[in-house]
């Protein structure tokens, strides 16, 4: 291994985009992109906390009527200016002129909502964000419109519809839990009754709600057509109210002396076991089979009770999946699966599912560097959940009676740790997290003790682990804990090298791998001696770059680590020769992302098929 030079000037392509500029980029083609800005000093999270409990008006004047209002699309349409911007999100009308300095995607991102209802566009981009928290000081009212329903020979009749409930003053509504723990009512797609139980392809009867009448229907405006009948029901811009898409796959089961398993068939190649979703409470069964960009979802109440133990097979041929339940009652014969519950059998767009949050438990605590440390959270029983690679989780905790929700990309308990869905990896979620004395959510968790419950969701995220296979060289370009993503992607291709059959799509035992490592000092290198241990082996490499080094360093040579920050000429100068076979993965600080794409776009890299920026 070659000796590295004791520094690299920082050039001007360091500082580019400037502090404070909103220039974005989407990076390998995911649609949509989450963009992110660099924000300017005192536009933090904290401080929108710190300024929306502050008492001060953030709702235009109109809080001072000590009530809400019933505002028109029309009337919404005339608050499209940056200076006065209003929108209407899941039915309620926030005023978001004082959020566009703090808004992480930038003012640009966030007037695409203004003078209009944001629904689609929030639900696209931030459905895992509880809304009615971070802007509870900034609600106007509610949106409502005008229906004309025309009658045989009656004149048209109109009907306001406002069926929307207001959050609390606390702002908090009642949080996305697993769906048949929801409150049900009959709709248009409403299940068959008790005993019925649609085979795989099969589709419900429509179900009239009750108290439907031809002329008179009340209904929340969502922008994008009326719900599924009146009465109470959930907010507009819910998962329940949108339409299912065509299925992708189709479902079966069988039973043996003490078990059940449910099986799936799917056309698409290369199923595996991360990706389904399993939550049983006792009878209650719900799946979900990610596809991508859709989720096939089968929702049961089974015929008996089954134990919390869940098994996950794949087919070799990769078409199938078979889920495996344990019956309570060893021997009992079933004559059915179960009452098949809202919409079983369906398949719809990811986006427009609630996010699912688990309450989890603090099992563990282990200590990585001076403010890092890794974290286990045991899932609850009956959750089985394996995050695949590239993917991140939400976390979720109460900051000054404000839900604040942050993003972590689970790790395995080491690099050795390939961190399949095997050894109870399905069970838990281990997060490497690095305490902030001034941040929002870490404090918090740094004063958490084992036992202490944290509300964690189902995975997210757009990674594509098959592109890998198409290079021969994988670049990791990582800054502090932007090194979390980028590890069980060096245990993945690890275990290829090692003949041990991958749990990801990456198909090439041949692929190198280089890590550039970016952070301040010596002492804040996350697993420092697993990595020093892994650069023995030909396939790998990594080369750490200080921006600052300690005079008294006891293990860190000089010959060991560069010194300086992101620039094109530390890129270009280790960077691999063969440019056209590299794929380069990035995460870190968002200036620190937006910087290496901008220098891997002057040096010629292909952003929509060489480049994935990691960004929760």
């Amino acid at each position: 291994m070659s000796r590295l030079p004791v520094s690299v000037p920082v050039t001007q392509s360091a500082q580019f985009p400037a502090i404070g500029s909103q220039q974005r980029s989407q990076i390998g083609g995911q649609t949509p992109a989450r963009n992110k800005v660099i924000l300017k000093p005192g536009r933090s999270l904290l401080d929108w906390v710190r300024l929306s409990k502050s008492g001060a008006d953030l709702t235009s004047g109109t809080a001072r009527s000590g009530r809400h209002l019933d505002i028109t699309p029309k009337e919404l349409s005339q608050h499209n200016e940056s200076h006065d911007a209003w929108t209407s999100i899941r039915g309620l009308v926030y005023n978001i002129t004082p959020y566009m300095e703090f808004h992480p995607g930038g003012e640009d991102e966030l007037m695409k909502a203004a003078g209009k209802d944001g629904t689609q566009l929030f639900n696209e981009i931030h459905r895992w964000v509880n809304v009615d928290s971070m802007l509870a000081s900034c609600l106007i009212g509610k949106l409502v419109t005008t229906i004309h329903i025309r009658s045989s020979g009656v004149n048209s009749l109109a009907v306001k519809a406002s069926n929307v409930e207001i959050p609390t003053s606390k702002g908090l509504l009642t949080p996305p839990v697993a769906e048949f723990d929801k409150p049900t009512r009959p709709s248009p797609r409403s299940v068959p009754g008790p005993g019925s139980v649609p085979g795989p392809g099969s589709s419900p009867r429509s179900v009239p709600g009750p108290g439907s009448s031809p002329r008179s229907v009340p209904v929340p405006w969502s922008g994008s057509g009326p719900g599924p009948g009146p009465g109470p029901g959930p907010a507009p811009g819910s998962s329940l109210f949108r339409k299912s898409q065509p299925k992708l796959a189709r479902h079966d089961w069988f039973q043996s002396h003490d078990t059940v398993t449910i099986v799936i068939y799917c056309k698409t190649k290369d199923l595996k076991q991360e990706d389904v979703l399993i939550q049983l409470t006792d009878r209650k069964t719900s799946i979900e089979l990610h596809l991508r960009d859709k989720v096939y979802l089968v929702n049961y109440e089974l015929q008996a009770s089954v134990t919390p133990s869940v098994e996950v097979k794949t087919s070799a041929d990769k078409h199938k999946l078979e889920i495996t339940l344990t019956k309570t009652l060893v021997g009992q014969h079933w004559s059915n699966l179960g009452i098949a519950l809202h919409r079983n059998d369906c398949t719809y767009r990811r986006q427009d599912l609630d996010v699912v949050f688990y309450s989890c438990i603090l099992s563990n605590s282990q200590t990585v560097t001076h403010d890092t440390h890794l974290y286990t959270f045991d899932l609850p029983p009956g959750v089985w959940m394996c995050v695949p690679l590239g993917h991140h989780v939400h976390v979720k905790a109460p900051v000054q009676e404000m839900e604040i929700v942050r993003s972590y990309t689970p790790v395995g308990l080491s690099l050795s740790d390939a961190c399949t869905c095997n050894h109870g990896n399905n069970k838990q979620i281990h997060l490497m997290i690095k305490y902030y004395q001034n941040g929002t959510l870490t404090p918090l968790l740094h004063s958490l003790h084992i036992g202490d419950k944290v509300d964690i969701s189902q995975y997210d995220g757009r990674f594509d682990d098959t592109k890998l296979s198409h290079y021969d060289e994988l670049v990791l370009l990582a800054a502090g804990t932007g090194f979390t993503p980028m590890t069980r992607l060096i245990s993945a291709i690890a275990g290829q090298h090692q003949n041990i059959t991958p749990r990801a799509s990456v198909t090439t035992s041949t692929m190198a791998v280089k890590l550039l490592f970016f952070n301040k000092t010596e002492t804040d290198i996350l697993w420092k001696d697993y990595l020093d241990s892994l650069k023995q082996e030909p396939w790998f490499d990594y080369v750490n770059i200080l921006s600052q080094v300690t005079e008294n360093s006891e293990t860190c040579q000089p010959t060991d680590h560069l010194t300086g920050h992101v620039s094109r000429d530390l890129l270009d100068l280790l960077l691999p020769s063969d440019k056209d076979n590299t794929f380069v993965c990035i995460c870190g600080p968002e200036v620190f992302t937006q910087q290496a794409i901008s220098i891997l776009e002057e040096l010629c890299y292909d952003t929509d098929q060489q480049i994935h920026a990691f960004r929760g």
